[in-house]
């Protein structure tokens, strides 16, 4: 494959995963707090939001692994929608970090800053 090919790929793959983040947002959470259904199930679970996060890209990570190992996909989702799932999860525990560092440290999710 080109490195223009690749290129293309590339912002193929985030054009898909904007138009999936967005529209899988205002269904999900809403637009007042983008956190909110990871938010609601840690706290019915006594969990982290990110620990919630976890739970379903792990969903996603396992079946592109099985697609990695056996080259069979085994569900009604192309492998291509879990990695783009995936990675939107990865967006999402970005904007989780840099939220829940901004928390005073009293609260139960605040997260210390990084002091590499």
């Amino acid at each position: 494959m080109s490195a223009t090919k690749l290129g293309e790929i590339a912002k193929e793959l985030v054009a898909e995963e904007l138009d999936v983040f967005v529209r899988k947002s205002a269904e999900y959470s809403g637009e007042s707090n983008a956190l909110s259904n990871f938010e609601r199930l840690a706290e019915r679970l006594g969990l982290h939001p990110m620990q919630v996060l976890q739970v379903y890209y792990t969903k996603h990570e396992d079946g592109i692994m099985t697609f990695i190992k056996t080259h069979k996909i085994h569900s009604n989702e192309d492998v291509l929608g879990r990695i783009v799932d995936a990675r939107n999860y990865m967006t999402i525990l970005f904007a989780m970090i840099k939220n829940y560092r901004e928390l005073p440290p009293e609260h139960p999710w605040h997260l210390p800053p990084f002091e590499g």
